[in-house]
């Protein structure tokens, strides 16, 4: 018998939360919009990250597959503004834990 079971783990963005910071927005309106990100990095500016992986467990005595993962980036200018959102999957990189 095949038992197949998906699971989410981490932040989903919805569409309409990231309709709510548009380029321009102040960090305290991502924070409102989005939440806490998963992590955080400054390269200059800081960068929020939400992060989130959907599983795959195919039979309950097989590991889990990672089949999905998002990474939406939020960018801040120095003046702690959104300069740019970026949001990558996948194809765009390596899975990482």
């Amino acid at each position: 018998m095949k038992i197949s079971k998906t699971s989410q783990h981490g932040y989903v963005v919805s569409q309409t939360a990231l309709e709510q910071v548009p380029v321009g927005s102040s960090k305290d309106q991502v924070l409102v919009a989005l939440g806490s990100p998963s992590t955080t990095a400054n390269y200059g500016g800081e960068v929020f990250y939400y992060i989130s992986q959907t599983r795959r467990q195919s039979a309950a005595f097989l590991p889990e597959k990672v089949v999905d993962q998002r990474v939406l980036a939020v960018y801040f200018t120095k003046d702690e503004t959104v300069e740019r959102i970026a949001d990558y999957g996948l194809k765009d990189g390596k899975v990482f834990d």
